[in-house]
Parts: structure tokens; sequence; C-alpha cells
């Protein structure tokens, strides 16, 4: 059954967002915020949203292990897991998602970058002592889950590809992409990157070099400095 369904939604508060990203950014990821909790209760499954103010832990993966694990001890049996960064996630991959984990062990939305945009898996797959030993927020992270599905003999499927938006050449690649945007989406994402690209003209620090990435978020508990 569906309803024993629930999502997990990563996000930055206001304020967070206030203090640590660039005015352009701010407008972005505010957006998604909104774009995406209409997408949330458009697909009527139970959801929660997670912020700096909820997350407990040291690390990356002690922060995202532990709220999956407080979805759980609700009594949900089926969680999944998506961030704020992704602007082609919709409620039909949300659906998907549900439907497939009524079959398999686990789902994946993969992102170009190795890692994922969604996570969906089944309480009885959660363990999440293996689960925190992985490189999380590396290029590996997927394959990395997929080979304890298979060493565990565990199920999984993999929605359709997307971007998600993590570094400067995220924003190239989405723009450029042949997957339709928004026209408001497509406007904010260009202001964004057009106040980096002058910001790398401007300064010749380290951290503005273009050979370096520029970490804008991440769609689950952020472990990044901000530039």
């Amino acid at each position: 059954m569906l309803s024993n369904t629930a999502i997990l939604f990563f996000y930055q508060n206001p304020e967070f967002e206030k203090k640590n990203l660039g005015v352009k950014r701010q407008q972005f990821f505010h957006y998604q915020n909104n774009r995406i909790l209409k997408e949330l209760k458009k697909s009527g499954f139970k959801f929660f949203c997670y912020d700096e103010s909820k997350q407990r832990g040291q690390t990356f993966a002690e922060r995202y292990l532990n709220a999956i694990d407080d979805v759980f001890k609700l009594g949900y049996k089926k969680v999944i897991s998506i961030g704020n960064d992704s602007p082609h996630l919709n409620t039909n991959h949300l659906n998907q998602a549900a439907l497939d984990l009524q079959k398999k062990d686990m789902c994946f939305g993969p992102s170009y970058d190795g890692g994922f945009y969604l996570w969906g898996l089944n309480h009885s797959c959660f363990d999440k002592e293996a689960f925190s030993q992985l490189n999380w927020q590396s290029s590996t992270i997927l394959d990395e889950i997929n080979n304890i599905a298979v060493i565990h003999k565990q199920s999984y499927s993999l929605l359709e590809k997307l971007i998600d938006i993590d570094t400067q050449a995220d924003v190239d690649l989405i723009l450029t992409s042949e997957k339709k945007l928004s026209t408001l989406i497509t406007f904010l994402l260009s202001a964004m990157l057009s106040v980096n690209r002058l910001a790398q003209d401007c300064h010749n620090s380290r951290l503005l070099k273009s050979n370096t990435p520029i970490y804008y978020n991440k769609g689950s508990p952020l472990d990044v400095v901000f530039q």
C-alpha cells in the first residue's frame, strides 16, 4: 500500500540561505523550495521537511541517514528522500518511485555526477551502519550503494537520469540540455551563472579560479563551504 510510504525533503531554511548564499542563488533555491513543496502536496504522500534545525550528526552521512531513520521510526515502511537541487524533479518521479518500491527493495533517481537526486528504500534494507561507511558526496556513491544491494541480493530500479545543481558546471549543463525548463527557472539559473562568471573575472583568488568548482547547494544535508 502506498499509505506506508513517506517522502523526506531536504532543504535550507531562509535564514541559512540569507547568510550563506548570494542573492541570485538564494532566489533560485527559494523558488525551488516552494516549487518542490507544491509537487509534494500534489503527490498526496505524507512528507517531512528537514532543514538545518532538524538534522543531527557531525558528518553528511550521519545527518542524512539519521533523518531517514527518523522517518522509519514513525512507522513508515518505505522512505523516498529528495533535495531541492534538481530543477526537473516533479510529481511523476515521486509517484514512479513509490510504485517501484512496491516491487523493488530500492529505487534511485540517478544524476549525471554519479550521485542521485532521489533515493527510495524499504525499511528491511536500511543498513544504517553499512551505509555510513560509504563515500558520500562523491561520484561513486550510487555505485557503492548498488554494490551493497547486489551483495545482499536486493533489487532496485532506476528512474530517468537528471541534472542536479551542485556546481557552476552543472548550471552550464542544464541550461544547454534538451530537457525543457520553465521560463522562470531558466531566468534564475542564467542570472546565478552570470554573477559567478563576473566574480571569476573580477577576482583572482584561489576559490574563484575557473577550474575550481563553485558549490551552490546540495540536495541532501549540506557539508561544503560556500564561496
